[in-house]
Parts: structure tokens; sequence; C-alpha cells
């Protein structure tokens, strides 16, 4: 078996284009680094000359001893890259590297310019030929739709986190089995459930500070009449395991329950209509909230009591007991250690990589000016929901507890923080109009909505409401 390789890299680039990037390259060599380093478990360097090279240094010598210890190579391919003879000597000394470490295929090209018309019409643009043969054979990530894009974006991030696989999976190969140490007769297949259950991240006990300080309420701007539902901030304590599902349930996996079961989700839904606000349709349902989706996003256009009619048969279905989160459940594993006002700090703009929020395409889709109060300042570009997982997931692995979809909880609502909870039971009420709690804010609300603390209280089935659910250890 190959030994596995140390994490370190270095970007083949050509200048100019750096330096024409406003900046993307820069942060486009930060975000792949983080995004190995994640897959390595340990620090990763990735050599970038204008950031290590100093001013009255031997360049070669700096670029040779780099490539010389460098385990892999991340190629940024552009029209410049392929005419340059620096660029292709980087990559040639490098292929050097890879014979002296077994020959496995270290180099990992960025497509900004589609190699194949290189290789077919424009060879007289390349430098080396052979050069180009050798990219093009390689494991290319294609950025050709996002040639101007700055690297935050999702679509990048998921072309990025793509690459820091394969790279990771190349230094780090599996171990194969000699033929002749195969067994004539094979091992029988582990066993699967023949229904397929939602992924599920067990969450351990532990206790935590519910609700908001005065300082992130008032630094948040949250309206005064609100702050009360959020205090007093008082300690919980989770005193028993429970599994919390790692996204939230999608309309792939709502429509199997309606398809077995025959379920009607009464209506009239609630749907946003640009230039008219919220208003109940009997023409849209979970099927059509009023803007695309497909199976993979969150199922929305659902109430608590749709919530928990489908926990009831996926329990049926699989012999576990599925429920709702408590309240203190939710926020215990929205925060998963943390006491800042999101799970990644205080700051909004890291929303970016983590949530589904309103932000300027939201602004757009709604044609409402983008004030920065009402939206934020970035762009996910996502009008309305996202694929569950689409962005990055909090300390615990659990993707979406901000943004994306309102989440039903057990919960009766209860306005403030005087009587509980002190432990993961819900709180319920008497009565017969009472309202749920949903947590986690959605693709449609204001910046201060979107904290670990923040709660709502709802019945309606909206098309920015969803859940997820909870399972019981």
């Amino acid at each position: 078996m190959p030994s596995p390789l140390k994490p370190i890299g270095f970007w083949s680039y050509h200048r100019p284009d750096g330096a024409h990037s406003d900046g993307r390259m820069a942060r486009l060599h930060t975000l792949v680094q983080g995004e190995i380093r994640i897959h390595a478990g340990e620090p990763v360097h990735i050599f970038r000359d204008l950031e290590t090279i100093r001013t009255g240094d031997d360049w070669k010598k700096e670029i040779d001893d780099a490539l010389a210890e460098a385990s892999f190579m991340i190629a940024i391919v552009t029209p410049g890259f392929l005419r340059s003879e620096w660029c292709c000597y980087e990559v040639n000394q490098f292929l050097k590297r890879e014979q002296a470490l077994g020959g496995r295929k270290l180099i990992f090209p960025i497509e900004y310019a589609y190699i194949g018309a290189f290789r077919n019409h424009r060879r007289s643009q390349v430098h080396d030929e052979s050069v180009l043969s050798l990219l093009d054979s390689r494991q290319i990530q294609s950025f050709l739709d996002h040639r101007h894009d700055d690297p935050d974006t999702p679509a990048i991030r998921r072309i990025v986190g793509k690459l820091a696989a394969d790279v990771d999976a190349a230094l780090n190969p599996a171990e194969d089995t000699p033929a002749a140490k195969v067994s004539a007769t094979p091992k029988p297949a582990p066993l699967r459930p023949t229904f397929p259950e939602p992924e599920m991240v067990h969450i351990s006990r532990g206790s935590f500070w519910m609700g908001a300080t005065d300082a992130e309420l008032k630094r948040e701007k949250v309206p005064t009449q609100w702050r009360k539902e959020e205090q007093p901030r008082h300690k919980v304590t989770i005193g028993r395991d429970f599994a919390l599902g790692k996204y939230p349930v999608t309309r792939g996996e709502f429509a199997r329950f309606v398809a077995e079961t025959g379920y009607a989700v009464p209506k009239p839904v609630r749907i946003l209509v640009p230039g008219k606000g919220w208003i109940d349709s009997n023409s849209h349902d979970w099927r059509d909230p009023g803007f695309p989706q497909d199976d993979q996003h969150p199922v929305v256009c659902v109430n608590h009591i749709d919530a928990e009619s489908y926990a009831a048969w996926l329990s049926g279905k699989t012999g576990k007991t599925f429920r709702l989160p408590s309240e203190a459940e939710w926020e215990y594993a929205c925060r998963a250690g943390t006491e800042t006002a999101r799970f990644w700090g205080d700051d909004r703009d890291s929303a970016r990589l983590y949530a589904n929020v309103a932000d300027a395409s939201l602004a757009r889709a709604l044609k409402e000016k983008p004030d920065p109060e009402r939206f934020f300042t970035f762009d996910d570009g996502f009008d309305f929901t996202s694929p569950v997982g689409t962005f990055r997931a909090n300390p615990w692995g659990l993707h979406d507890m901000l943004g994306n979809v309102w989440e039903y909880l057990a919960d009766d609502w209860i306005d403030n923080y005087t009587t509980g909870p002190s432990n993961e039971t819900p709180r319920t009420t008497t009565g017969s109009d009472r309202l749920r709690v949903v947590r986690g804010a959605s693709w449609n609300f204001n910046p201060w909505f979107v904290r670990s603390a923040c709660r709502s209280r709802i019945n309606d089935r909206d098309s920015d409401t969803g859940f997820r659910l909870a399972r019981t250890l």
C-alpha cells in the first residue's frame, strides 16, 4: 500500500491572471487550502509565489525547491497559462516529482478555459502540447460557467469540495487487497434497512446557555417588543443523547410518504408573491410552493401536524422513534458548543458560507431595494430555497440549521423563558388555537432573525417553513 503523503501543494498559475482577478484568485487559493485542510484533518500549505517569495530571492530556485517538496499541484488553466513557458515548466518539473512519488496522479487542473478547444483547434496558442495532453487526462474541475464569480458562491464551493476530496484521495490511497489473498467465497454484504432512513447526527448530552444576551439583542437591532421572547437567558441541561437529522426533510422524502399513505396536506397554503406579499393560495401546495424546487430542496408548505404525521409513518417503517425535536434540543444542537449569535460567530457576512438567507438574489426577485437591515449584503445565488446541504455544516455536522427554512418543533409557543425550559422536555400549553415554535429563520427573513437564539411561532403552511426530525436513542 502506498504511504500517505503530506498535504503540501503547489499553486501553478499565470501571474497576470491573478493580478487582473480583483482578488478572486487569492480568495480561491484560501478556499481550496481550507477545504483540503478539512479533509486532511491537519494543517495544509499550498505554495503560491507572491505570498512566499520575497524581494531579492532567487525566483527559480524558490520555485524549484517548492516543486521538489510538494505532494500535489493545483493548476489554474487559462489561455495565459497554456501560452506561458514558465507555467509549462512548472508542470513538467512536477511531473518528475510525481514519478518519484510512485507515479500517482497528483496534478489537479482547474479549468477556466476549455482545454479541448486548445487541443483540437488552437494548438498554436499552447507553449507545450505535452502539457496540454497531460492536463486533459487528469481530474479536471471546470470553472467555465463561473469565470467571474466570487469564490464564496455555493456553486464554486461545491466544485472546490470535490477537488479537495480528489486531492485527499490521491494523498491517502485506499488499501488494495492483493489478488492472491482475495477469498474465493465473497463475504455477504452487510444488511441494510429495507427503507431508506434520513441521515442522522448523534448529539451527546450536555449543558448550554439558552437565549440571547442583552448585548446580542442590542447589537443585532432586535425590535424591543421581541427581545423578551429570547430571555431570560438561562442554563439548560440536555439529560440524554439524541439524534437529529443532518438536513431538513426534503420534498422527495415527503413525496414518498404521500405516495405510500395517500396523505393530503390541507389547503390553503401561504406563499410570498412579489409585489403582493404573503397571500393564501388554494392553487399551490408543497409540490408547487410558487417557486422552482426539486426533490433535494426542503419540503415547505407543511405544518407541525403534517410533520408529526410524517414522523409517525417513518417510525412505523423503520421501527425507530422519530419525532420533532424540542426547542431546547434544537438550540443546543444549533449552537454546537458556541455562545455567539450564530454558530459561526457574531458576524453576519459569513452567512454566505453557512446559510441560505435573504440577500441580494431575493431582493431582485421581490423587486425590493437592498436595505442591509432587510437583506444580507451578498448574493448566494438562491432566490428561495436551496438544495439541503448546499452550505457548510455547523461544528456538529448539521446543515441548514440557520436559513433555508423555518423548522417546526415540538413545543407550543410561550413568549418568554420565565418558566424554563430547564431540560430537553418540550413545553406545552392548553387551548385549541395553540401556536407552535419554529426556529432557524429562512430564505426570507431579516439578518437579525438568523441567529441561534431567535424564535418565532406559526401554525400556517408557509412556503418558507418545513421541519427536521429527531430520534430518541
